[in-house]
């Protein structure tokens, strides 16, 4: 089960426990509740096909993939200052 979480200054996350026990947050920032709450069904998706033992839904099998190509010619999300922290591959 994932949750949506609004900020005091009006950034919004979504947490869950991870299969392994671990407490996971996807931060979102500032974004619409609907949005949030439409991360948080896929999240739950995901979380379910793992527990079940069950291969990810069509829309989300590329998320098997490796990216380790994707992410080393572009990183529009990243930051200098994360890459050089390793959250990311330098490209």
């Amino acid at each position: 089960m994932a949750s949506v979480t609004t900020l005091p200054d009006g950034k919004r996350r979504v947490q869950f426990i991870s299969p392994g026990g671990a407490r996971k947050t996807v931060h979102l920032g500032k974004v619409e509740k609907r949005y949030a709450d439409a991360v948080c069904t896929r999240v739950e998706s995901i979380l379910g096909a793992q527990i079940r033992g069950e291969p990810r839904p069509g829309h989300l099998a590329w998320l098997g993939r490796s990216t380790t190509g994707c992410t080393r010619s572009s990183r529009p999300w990243g930051s200098p200052r994360a890459a050089s922290a390793g959250r990311w591959a330098s490209g």
